[in-house]
């Protein structure tokens, strides 16, 4: 062997192209296995990937008759003392250049080499995030020839599809398949095409680990903020919990934003399955405000209009327990005597003050009839004013009871709406995929 390694590198040039007829191409065959998805970084587009390298080509300089060298057929010497293809993974995603491992070549006694090497590399995988977290992508491989146009080297791929059979399985992904395709490109630079082989890894997300950590919270959030409408309407923490709420989805959001890289053209399904728990939760503490305004109304509110009092009470509304609910005109009218009753009372006093003051200088004595009438006059108008404050609290009260009853009403009616809402919309957004 080491005078049979004598005789071949003996005036042999590795920076020549091993090829007799210079004029001819050298055809180099290439394949590639696949041995583990070690990750894909969605955010930055980045497959990093473990692959067995092997290279194919006939070196018509390193020939010879095995008889002459005891019957030895077969040689293995290092890959760097002999002229190797420069094939390169043109979507590399490395800050420095790959160091391809300096292996040891198989070379046969026709002339034929065997070159393999194991590398880690990373490259550039585009994705589409339509589908997250239910996606497959399609992760390309592309090598090639930096400098040798396929007048100078050929390059084929040996099978139509990348070995897989001994893929170590990702976590994360499921690897489906590895397809295989050669390209001949005419570049605007160069007079002759070249050549490039490409190997399309498709793979698809396993989606466990992201409903179990971002979509069952949600679904959890989406029905605490259905509960919401059911809790008492003197609850002043209603909108408390709505408020939470929209802030816990806001934050899952930002989550989930870390994970993705910035896209234009697709919003994920989990995104839009989030941007509709944010909308229905946004909406649900809008009504809960409002609602809550219709069970704590201010102490002058006018009684429910008569198109509301038809929707939400009915004909025949049932009364809060301790309260006289007035029809819609008998409420009207006590408004309207109340108020000519205040004016009346008022008028009444201020006449009996001053006629007992005149009384009183005009004799220089208050008499003891005068004296009496005065003071049955004040108890009669203290005794209205009591009654009518009286009635005008029960007004109050019936009114602001019937506003507290629309306001249960309308709970309610959001409550289905949004209910509704919910098992329509999202269920379609999570498996339009």
């Amino acid at each position: 062997e080491n005078r049979l390694r004598t005789v071949l590198m003996t005036g042999y040039n590795l920076g020549v192209r091993p090829k007799i007829n210079s004029t001819e191409a050298i055809a180099v065959y290439l394949d590639v296995a696949l041995h583990q998805v070690i990750e894909v970084v969605s955010k930055s587009q980045l497959l990093i990937t473990n692959l067995r390298v092997k290279h194919y080509w006939k070196d018509e300089f390193l020939v010879w008759d095995p008889a002459e060298f005891s019957g030895l057929s077969k040689i293995r010497i290092p890959s760097e003392e002999i002229w190797r293809p420069d094939i390169y993974l043109f979507n590399r995603q490395q800050e420095e250049d790959v160091v391809i491992p300096d292996t040891r070549a198989e070379l046969n006694h026709t002339g034929h080499v065997t070159w393999t090497y194991i590398i880690t590399m990373r490259s550039t995988c585009l994705q589409r995030l339509l589908g997250f977290p239910n996606d497959e992508q399609i992760c390309p491989l592309q090598f090639g020839s930096w400098t040798s146009d396929i007048q100078a080297l050929d390059l084929y791929n040996m099978s139509s599809a990348g070995d897989i059979t001994g893929t170590v399985q990702n976590e994360e992904w499921e690897l489906v398949s590895m397809i295989a395709e050669r390209n001949v490109e005419l570049y605007s630079c160069c007079p002759h095409p070249y050549v490039d082989v490409m190997y399309y890894i498709k793979i698809v997300r396993r989606p466990l680990y992201y409903y179990y950590y971002f979509v069952s919270p949600c679904v959890i959030i989406m029905v605490l903020t259905l509960t919401g409408f059911w809790l008492p309407p003197d609850c002043e923490e209603k909108l408390s919990l709505s408020i939470t709420m929209l802030l816990s989805v806001v934050f899952y959001l930002q989550l989930l934003a870390e994970k993705l890289p910035p896209d234009s053209h697709d919003v994920p399904v989990l995104g839009q399955f989030y941007a509709a728990i944010l909308v229905i939760v946004g909406l649900s503490a809008l009504v809960t405000a409002a609602t809550m305004n219709f069970h704590f109304p201010e102490p002058d509110r006018q009684p429910v209009p008569d198109w509301l009092r038809r929707i939400a009470l009915g004909s025949r509304p049932r009364p809060t327990p301790g309260l006289i609910l007035y029809p819609r005109d008998d409420i009207e009218d006590v408004i309207r005597r109340d108020s000519i009753a205040s004016r009346d009372s008022e008028t009444g006093e201020a006449t009996v003050n001053q006629y007992d003051g005149q009384h009183s200088s005009a004799n220089g004595r208050v008499t003891k009839t005068s004296s009496s009438n005065g003071i049955k006059h004040r108890k009669m108008f203290s005794y209205h004013r009591m009654t009518e404050t009286k009635r005008r609290k029960d007004l109050q009260a019936a009114i602001q009871a019937e506003w507290k009853l629309v306001g249960i009403f309308a709970d309610r009616c959001l409550f289905v709406l949004f209910l509704v809402v919910c098992i329509t919309t999202l269920p379609q957004i999570l498996l339009q995929h």
